[in-house]
């Protein structure tokens, strides 16, 4: 095994495997690491791909979805501004980006619909607006009846003015609101 294998191994002993999922998660990286070191001509093998089972995900994390009361109950505390944007993600399954990118001119109430065209993401600490993650992102998802009362509010007490305007923004900057000032709201409602 070697020494740097012995290191390896002793180093996964020592993790604390309470928490797994980010020991798993160190071990990929040092396992990256090592491949880069054996590229560079540094290390002949790698040592990090001997412990069998280490740096494989965990799948013990289970998530229970919300009930439509829970769900309801989540929108209505959220900032009023905001509340659209939890019932339009659930009902129409939106992708928070895909949401936060919505313009006027992707609703289409005529025909009760929402075109989901663009996204908007942080990459580096710059925001980039650009396509879904996939082309089957790039779609019209029907807008229940029910909710379209509360489509025609917002528009009118809520969103930016014109086809471009933005139906949920940063009321300081004017842009699409930022993904943690979206998350601060939701983890609190």
């Amino acid at each position: 095994m070697g020494l740097v294998g012995a290191q390896v191994v002793k180093w996964w002993g020592d993790l604390d495997h309470s928490k797994e999922r980010t020991a798993d998660i160190a071990y990929a990286l040092l396992r990256t690491i090592l491949y880069g070191a054996v590229d560079d001509g540094l290390i002949p093998t790698n040592p990090g791909q001997r412990i069998r089972g280490a740096g494989k995900p965990s799948r013990r994390r289970t998530v229970d979805p919300l009930t439509p009361a829970q769900m309801q109950a989540v929108a209505d505390a959220m900032p009023e501004r905001w509340r659209l944007g939890v019932l339009l993600s659930a009902w129409c399954a939106l992708r928070s980006g895909e949401m936060r990118e919505l313009r006027r001119g992707d609703i289409d109430l005529a025909r009760g619909i929402v075109k989901v065209r663009r996204a908007v993401a942080r990459a580096g600490g710059e925001t980039i607006i650009g396509a879904p993650k996939t082309d089957a992102g790039i779609r019209d998802v029907t807008i229940s009846t029910p909710m379209l009362p509360d489509v025609c509010r917002h528009l009118l007490d809520f969103a930016q003015i014109g086809d471009n305007g933005l139906l949920f923004y940063d009321a300081a900057t004017g842009l699409a609101v930022h993904d943690g000032t979206w998350r601060r709201a939701w983890l609190k409602a």
